[in-house]
């Protein structure tokens, strides 16, 4: 019964692990392909009142030869429509993660500029303003695009919980499977021996991150 039970938990997990998995999925920047990876919307410089949204969460497409800017992505806010114009820097350009963008929301142009959220993550474009839209709009923007707007801490911590508790279920699963036929003491004591060894490894990784956590605090 109890094997049963460990074995049906386990799918339900990785079930839930798999539909996590989409969920950030559709959170994380737009395909490299796309002029936009990303909208930053609020005041440049206070991370703590910018709103982010995926670029896998606009509708972009080329726009015409000639223009001067190369896509247009749309979003929907507040139910008016956010038309972000865009261009990238060639290349071979001094600075070739930046580029031009121009957004026009409720019949206004405001100001825009490509920036990086992270190290890592490039070509966002950043509306530098609220667009006149009210701390209650902004709230409901952050609850509605609410992975995106998650501290980087919380994903660093996440990944290694998800470790963690992946690898101990796993274990946990194999371990209820093969017991009744690990019938030898030795092969016991290699299951047990096997099971206390990732326990340590990752209580060695989560002291490794906590440590420096800290140290770049």
């Amino acid at each position: 019964m109890i094997r049963k039970l460990i074995l049906g938990f386990t799918a339900v997990y990785f079930i839930t692990l798999g539909i996590l998995v989409l969920l950030l999925y559709q959170a994380s920047p737009g395909p490299e392909g796309q002029e936009i990876l990303g909208v930053g919307i609020g005041q440049w410089g206070t991370e703590e009142s910018i709103i982010f949204i995926s670029g896998r969460r606009l509708e972009c497409g080329a726009m015409a030869v000639g223009d001067p800017f190369a896509a247009s992505c749309t979003a929907q806010i507040a139910g008016k429509p956010l038309q972000i114009k865009a261009i990238r820097n060639a290349p071979s350009s001094l600075f070739p993660f930046g580029g031009r963008c121009q957004a026009l929301y409720d019949g206004q142009m405001w100001p825009c500029d490509y920036g990086s959220p992270h190290v890592q993550v490039h070509w966002f474009a950043y509306v530098q303003s609220d667009m006149g839209l009210g701390k209650a709009q902004m709230d409901q923007l952050q609850r509605r695009y609410f992975i995106e707007n998650l501290p980087e801490e919380t994903f660093l911590w996440g990944m290694v919980v998800t470790a963690v508790l992946t690898a101990l279920i796993s274990v946990t699963a194999l371990t209820a499977w093969l017991w009744p036929e690990a019938k030898k003491q030795k092969i016991r004591w290699a299951i047990g021996m096997g099971l206390i060894s990732i326990l340590l490894f990752f209580g060695v990784l989560i002291l490794g991150v906590q440590i420096t956590g800290n140290f770049w605090d």
